[in-house]
């Protein structure tokens, strides 16, 4: 975790609220102020990415990756709760009906591993508190979604980021090697055997990855450099990133695939690949940590 407060609060506080009986988190900054600010929480263990944490993990010294890959691996045998859910900050799982706690107890015991699905942030027009979610869509879909922009966001099944989402695993499974998206038996080297939550089943992981312009921009660069999105897309980014008037362009594109106005918003839903929800934060924020630590969340509109 390296991340801003409210972003911080938000998502210890939603968890807490999901019916989590224990929150762990790695800082990569050994010295997050942070870490203080949590620290005396009794569900919460804050563990500073130290040299001796680093030596622990088996992360090489000179590797200067967030350990976000090895910490689940690491923490797996360590914990004593029946699931291990391993998410970034900005990923928050929502239940539309139940808590999360109460939903993965109703899982039958022969599944290891449940995949939720995820549900990307889009800019919108809708008022304080309303957010909109696109969710992983078929090639028809897509163009329905998309139009003439349609080839640019087929890669990632109409998403800019991941389209499998994020996995909980069941404990007490021995060595498990916990990765980004999914969980393999070393022994055998394969999967553990997985139930995925259709967007029928209510839950979904919420990426908060596309709230301004800023942020957008700055990961879409990334990963156009890294090759995760399809050629035409990326080309498009890096194109307008290198143009003269290329934050005019880089905006525009952003309206085209990231906003949608209250028209393209019930179009979406309408679907069956959007999600309207509505989420007071800093209401949930004050339950769990007073009100001291109620933040106002930062500007959503499109810029």
């Amino acid at each position: 975790m390296k991340n801003t407060t409210y972003e911080v609060m938000r998502f210890v506080s939603w968890y807490l609220e999901l019916g989590a009986s224990r929150i762990y988190i790695v800082f990569h900054d050994p010295d997050d102020r942070h870490i203080a600010m949590l620290a005396g929480h009794p569900k919460i263990e804050c563990l500073p990415f130290t040299d001796n944490l680093r030596a622990a993990m088996e992360v090489a010294p000179d590797d200067p990756k967030p350990p976000q890959i090895v910490a689940g691996t690491y923490l797996y045998p360590r914990i004593t709760e029946d699931w291990l859910l391993r998410v970034d900050c900005d990923e928050l799982v929502y239940c539309e009906t139940g808590r999360l706690s109460e939903r993965l107890a109703e899982i039958p015991p022969e599944i290891e591993t449940v995949v939720i699905r995820p549900a990307e942030q889009l800019s919108n027009d809708h008022g304080p508190g309303w957010h909109l979610f696109r969710l992983p869509m078929d090639e028809q879909t897509i163009s329905a979604v998309y139009g003439d922009a349609a080839d640019m966001m087929a890669k990632r099944q109409g998403l800019m980021s991941h389209a499998f989402g994020k996995s909980a695993h069941r404990t007490g499974l021995g060595d498990l090697l916990v990765q980004e998206h999914n969980g393999i038996h070393p022994s055998t080297n394969k999967r553990t055997r997985n139930r995925k939550w259709a967007k029928e089943s209510g839950v979904f992981l919420l990426h908060f990855n596309s709230q301004d312009f800023e942020a957008w921009g700055s990961a879409a660069l990334r990963r156009s450099r890294n090759s995760s999105f399809g050629p035409e897309l990326s080309g498009r980014i890096l194109a307008a990133a290198g143009a003269e008037e290329g934050d005019g362009e880089l905006k525009a594109l952003y309206h085209r695939i990231n906003h949608f106005d209250a028209q393209r918003a019930e179009s979406l839903i309408n679907l069956g690949a959007g999600r309207r929800v509505f989420m007071d934060f800093d209401t949930v924020i004050s339950k769990h940590f007073g009100e001291d630590h109620a933040l106002s969340a930062p500007a959503t509109r499109p810029q």
